[in-house]
């Protein structure tokens, strides 16, 4: 059998077989996975410049793929971030606790949210029902607050910027008058 009736042979043989190919195929890439991806990032290192040229062509040469790529993955991540959004929300704000040297940063969405229902959805100052609830720490975290569940209260945004580093009893203070 010479080369290209081998060739063909083995061709039309997949054609029939493909299903089977396929399982095997896939239970190569499971068993060599290690490997593989070795191999991928070895080749993508040596030849970072070859790569990075065929995509710019490509780019250029498939501009409308290369919108609906950009479009279908914008509206991914939106989904995914209207989806998630009190996960971000509770980890931008635990980020932030924790550049702040927060003695202690152990709130979670699920707290958030448990603290949220306890107050109806109502900011704590101006007992207003909100649509933006923000996170108000009575004893701000720039004042060595801690980002815990005792020490985080739902606000609304205005209340919480008018309210912005001073203590819980100092901005009732400030904003009822006192003695």
């Amino acid at each position: 059998m010479t080369k290209e009736e081998r060739r063909q042979y083995n061709h039309d043989y997949h054609l029939v077989h493909i299903d089977k190919a396929h399982q095997q195929s896939h239970e190569y890439r499971e068993i060599h996975r290690d490997e593989i991806n070795q191999r991928q990032r070895i080749y993508c290192q040596e030849h970072r410049d070859k790569i990075r040229q065929q995509n710019r062509i490509y780019y250029w040469e498939h501009p409308e793929q290369m919108q609906q790529y950009r479009l279908a993955t914008k509206q991914r991540r939106h989904d995914y971030s209207v989806a998630h959004h009190n996960e971000h929300h509770v980890a931008r704000r635990k980020r932030r606790a924790l550049k702040a040297n927060a003695p202690v940063s152990d709130l979670t969405a699920l707290q958030w949210e448990e603290r949220v229902t306890e107050f109806n959805g109502y900011c704590v100052y101006c007992l207003k029902s909100m649509n933006v609830i923000t996170q108000d720490h009575m004893t701000p975290l720039t004042r060595s607050g801690s980002h815990t569940l005792s020490n985080v209260i739902p606000s609304c945004p205005s209340c919480n910027s008018k309210k912005n580093k001073k203590t819980l009893l100092e901005y009732l203070v400030y904003a009822f008058g006192g003695p």
